[in-house]
């Protein structure tokens, strides 16, 4: 059943045809390049599965739908790209689409594949792209996305958000849900945030965060070597403990004194109390990067 699925998802050679017919999703084709194009029957809260270690980009956008479109294009008939249906004779409850090298000597840019896939907004995700960039929009359901040097981008996420990459860069756009955000070397830019949790942590990369601080919520931005910048509404309640090592800290609101729960030893600069009420607990902190905590303009 698994190869009749995947024989169904052939891929078709560009030759003379004119693109606008070939490529209604976006893609432009060159010489060498294969296409292809199918449509799966999904349930609405089906995951999703992508693994795509030959490099390219993965963009994934989220409609009302009951149904998964995919199109995929590789650089060369020196990779192939598999799609298995679970189960292959109904609405799927999972899909998997999976690139594979067929020829060991292609070269990088020959093993290049672009996905691009309509999926139901209520879907799960599980992408890995080593070295492509990710792309995910309107997805509400939970998302799991590796990658070690391409870029990630969620926008308007609703679900358990899981992004995790060594070099690349993070960006979130009006994250909802609970969010894991961690990088190496990467930045991460968290911006129209109204999640009430979020754990975000990079090595020697820059955080920015700019967005509402929820009551009772939880948020944690820590960083080793980068900068550190906050900007919230003047009205947002929260308790701040901000500490930066060697680095400087620029925190622009007015604290109200806070009792300590226990003592600790404090180095650097730091700042530690309630802004308004203190409803949401706010952990900012840095080794050696600078700390900036502002209202809104």
């Amino acid at each position: 059943m698994v190869m009749a699925a995947r024989n169904e998802f052939r891929l078709t050679k560009y030759l003379y045809v004119p693109f606008a017919l070939l490529i209604p999703a976006g893609f432009l084709m060159a010489a060498g390049q294969e296409r292809a194009e199918k449509t799966f029957r999904a349930l609405p809260n089906c995951h999703i599965h992508i693994s795509n270690p030959t490099g390219g980009t993965i963009v994934v956008r989220g409609w009302d739908k009951s149904e998964v479109h995919a199109v995929c294009v590789t650089n060369s008939a020196k990779v192939e790209v598999d799609s298995d249906p679970t189960p292959d004779n109904a609405e799927a409850e999972r899909l998997e689409f999976v690139t594979h090298v067929l020829d060991q000597e292609a070269t990088p840019e020959e093993r290049t594949t672009n996905y691009e896939l309509d999926v139901p907004k209520e879907a799960s995700l599980i992408i890995s792209s080593p070295t492509g960039s990710v792309s995910v929009e309107h997805v509400t359901g939970d998302d799991s996305i590796e990658s070690v040097n391409g870029a990630i981008s969620v926008t308007d996420g609703a679900g358990f958000i899981q992004v995790r990459s060594l070099n690349g860069d993070i960006t979130l756009l009006r994250p909802a849900g609970h969010v894991e955000a961690t990088s190496i070397m990467g930045n991460l830019t968290i911006t129209g945030s109204e999640s009430q949790r979020i754990n975000a942590q990079t090595g020697s990369g820059k955080i920015t965060f700019d967005g509402d601080f929820l009551p009772i919520g939880d948020y944690t931005l820590k960083t080793y070597a980068g900068d550190i910048n906050v900007i919230c509404p003047s009205s947002d309640s929260f308790a701040l403990d901000a500490h930066s090592l060697r680095g400087k800290l620029d925190n622009q609101f007015k604290l109200n004194p806070k009792p300590r729960l226990h003592s600790r030893s404090l180095h650097g600069a730091s700042a530690l109390g309630r802004i308004n009420r203190g409803e949401a607990s706010v952990t900012i902190s840095s080794y050696n990067g600078a700390i900036h905590v502002r209202p809104r303009q």
